[in-house]
């Protein structure tokens, strides 16, 4: 970290130094990840010599670590600590019920290339491991040359079945992508559907009851005329009655008076002597 100071320093980042003095970790890289779901993937700018740690906390539940690559998957609950390497194995966890918070320890190259200090070399089985920046090697016998090539061959070969493993997970999680994106589709499709249902019903119900409000007022307006009319008819009757019953006094004079002329009889004297 004390060549990253120095850099610092050379690139006009004072404040780095001081905070490097508190960085108590052998990583250059933290991600805090919180209640976010992360697909099946691969950290393309870390190490791979390096190994991710990732330590999660939080109150939840039915949290998994999925590493399809090597065909594995990891409860991972609260105050769980994973290790591997997320440059070589595909990795990813799943949206969980509840609140989860994760802290990714891992290197990144570029952090070492912006510093001017070598990287990590690969873990060794037979003893610690061999700094990139050493040149000197103590000469090896034959024996042990064939040996290391042999090992190399082997490794060559998990090398290239765990690629040809991470080719199928990659085929594998498309499938399984395009299989989640027709079902989004499908799913998108059958809620416009049924949106367009309920437009079509809710304009089916305002042109019903725009019909039923139109025809209710001109029951209404053909009930007034209709009552109009009989009140005419009425008045009409009433008149006609009056008119039949002077008549009627007229004649009932005129014969009391012997067949002569009588006056005919008004409103007012019918009214008066009835």
């Amino acid at each position: 970290m004390s060549n990253l100071g120095h850099k610092a320093v050379s690139k006009d980042l004072p404040q780095m130094p001081e905070t490097l003095q508190y960085w108590a970790s052998m990583f250059n890289t933290l991600s805090i990840i919180s209640n976010w779901e992360t697909l099946n993937h691969q950290d393309h700018l870390s190490i791979p010599e390096c190994f991710n740690i990732l330590t999660t906390v939080g109150n939840y539940s039915n949290a998994q670590m999925k590493m399809p690559s090597l065909q594995l998957e990891f409860k991972y609950n609260s105050g769980c600590m994973i290790m591997f390497s997320g440059k070589i194995v595909r990795h990813g966890v799943y949206d969980v019920e509840g609140d989860c918070i994760a802290w990714a320890w891992y290197m990144r190259d570029s952090v070492h290339i912006y510093a001017g200090v070598p990287s990590c070399g690969w873990a060794s089985v037979d003893g610690p491991y061999t700094s990139q920046t050493s040149f000197s090697a103590k000469p090896q016998s034959s024996a042990g040359s064939k040996k290391k090539k042999r090992t190399s061959a082997v490794d060559m070969e998990g090398h290239i079945s765990m690629l040809n493993d991470e080719i199928q997970s990659m085929h594998s999680d498309m499938s399984e992508r395009r299989e989640l994106k027709n079902e989004h589709y499908t799913m998108k499709m059958n809620y416009q559907s049924q949106k367009n249902k309920y437009q079509w019903r809710c304009e089916s119900c305002s042109h019903d009851i725009l019909v039923t409000t139109a025809t209710h007022q001109q029951e209404q307006e053909a009930k007034d005329k209709e009552i109009l009319c009989l009140q005419a008819a009425a008045a009409l009757q009433k008149r006609e009655t009056k008119t039949w019953h002077l008549k009627i006094q007229y004649e009932s004079m005129k014969l009391c008076t012997g067949g002569g002329d009588v006056p005919v009889p008004s409103s007012s004297s019918s009214s008066s002597s009835s």
